[in-house]
């Protein structure tokens, strides 16, 4: 990460409480303020609030501040050290319901262009939110496997929830009466167990619905490419997956002739010796 007076945040959403955050850190630091109206952009970067709050107008009109607005959320995550969520979620009294989706929208393409981005959610959410989101990543990490540079993935998420009014909001955050941070309980081995106890739960359901024979995993590794699909006749001898073990990748031939049923893993998945990898059929 950057030196603090170098920091690069990003701030998706520009309503009361996005729009607020990012004039209120715009003072120290450089910040990119997102959103999909062009309208709201072309006026940020006028100088000119398009929401009603006194100490928005005047801090814009006066304060040298390093503040842009865009519509490219991806040229904006990709430099930041920080991403601010300040995404609508909307509340369904009827259903009972919080539209979270655009949160999620948000998350994704950080995740995409820069996973290294620590995220703040500041948009209202229901409880337990977070904790979803956790478990939610990490099965697709587990699925697309580490980064690049071989490091494991990780979603760095953080949840701080706002207290101000509309047409108040820079007022209350540069006068808070409380500020509140959130972090995930479960850290380090906790979460490895929580996580380690699932894949075991559903490695065992897999293991358990297996009725034809299968080509299994002569040593542990992680699978690179898989080169046959369901439906495939495979012969003996033929090369059927390519997997990393020991720094080295290798190529797995098939020890029979027969059409393939289903393939039991993914691309970026780690096997163990003697996991199946595909299903025949009988």
């Amino acid at each position: 990460m950057r030196k603090f007076e170098d920091i690069q945040i990003a701030v998706a959403g520009t309503g009361y409480v996005g729009l607020s955050i990012a004039t209120l850190l715009a003072q120290h630091h450089k910040v990119t303020a997102v959103d999909v109206i062009a309208e709201k952009v072309e006026k940020i970067n006028n100088r000119i609030s398009p929401i009603q709050d006194d100490y928005i107008e005047k801090y814009l009109a006066e304060k040298p501040l390093q503040l842009t607005a865009t519509l490219d959320g991806a040229s904006a995550y990709r430099d930041a050290d920080f991403v601010v969520i300040a995404a609508p979620t909307n509340y369904d009294p009827v259903k009972n319901f919080f539209d979270t989706h655009c949160i999620e929208e948000v998350i994704d393409l950080v995740l995409e262009v820069n996973p290294e981005a620590v995220m703040v959610i500041k948009s209202t959410i229901p409880v337990g939110y977070c904790r979803s989101l956790y478990l939610k990543y990490a099965e697709k990490f587990k699925a697309m496997g580490p980064l690049a540079d071989g490091r494991r993935r990780e979603l760095r998420l953080l949840f701080s929830p706002e207290f101000l009014r509309e047409s108040k909001a820079l007022y209350d955050n540069l006068y808070p009466s409380r500020i509140i941070v959130g972090y995930p309980k479960m850290l380090g081995q906790e979460w490895k167990a929580e996580a380690a106890a699932k894949a075991a739960q559903e490695a065992a359901a897999l293991l358990a619905s297996i009725t034809g024979p299968t080509l299994n995993a002569p040593m542990g590794g992680t699978v690179i490419e898989i080169q046959v699909k369901p439906g495939d006749d495979v012969k003996k001898g033929q090369p059927v997956l390519m997997y990393e073990a020991m720094k080295m990748q290798n190529e797995i031939e098939s020890e029979m002739a027969g059409k393939v049923k289903r393939i039991l893993v993914k691309p970026g998945q780690v096997v163990g010796t003697n996991d199946p990898l595909i299903e025949f059929e009988d």
